[in-house]
């Protein structure tokens, strides 16, 4: 009789443990999702894009919205907006992909760099950066700019 009594307390003990243990591994799982989520968002934007692209810049930008300008390496040139859903709370990529879920998304231009400030459902706060190329006009001016600088040097060094 104390045998059986014995078996059954182990028993219970060790399911106990168990459940606990699967406790535990559910809540981890739960915590890890969203970084991982947000990790993952991060790089399919990143390689979306700068897929086939010769030159990747951001048009416009606002707080609640990201324009980019990507010209492909066959010379033609596309564009896609960066906003969060109103209805599903959700970052996306317009005709595109939905990335993740975000209580709020903050969209900052600082020169050719664009960073997003996500808001996670659990409340934390995660900054995406992507740093562009500049737009083709202020690179053709820049180029332009250059051009009679070196000239003027390298008639400096003939001349003397």
């Amino acid at each position: 009789m104390f045998e059986a009594v014995l078996a059954v307390m182990v028993t219970a003990i060790c399911m106990s443990v168990l459940f606990n243990v699967t406790q535990a591994l559910a809540v981890s799982k739960k915590r890890m999702r969203s970084e991982n989520a947000l990790a993952f968002s991060y790089i399919q934007l990143e390689k979306y894009m700068h897929k086939d692209a010769k030159r990747v810049y951001l048009k416009s930008c606002s707080n609640s919205e990201a324009v980019i300008g990507k010209i492909h390496k066959d010379g033609t040139e596309d564009s896609f907006a960066m906003r969060k859903t109103k209805t599903t709370g959700r970052l996306y990529v317009v005709s595109y992909m939905e990335l993740l879920p975000a209580l709020n998304v903050l969209f900052q231009r600082k020169g050719n760099n664009l960073r997003i400030m996500v808001t996670e459902p659990d409340c934390r706060t995660s900054n995406l950066y992507f740093a562009l190329d500049p737009p083709p006009e202020e690179k053709e001016q820049h180029e332009s700019k250059k051009g009679p600088v070196d000239e003027k040097k390298e008639t400096k060094q003939n001349e003397g």
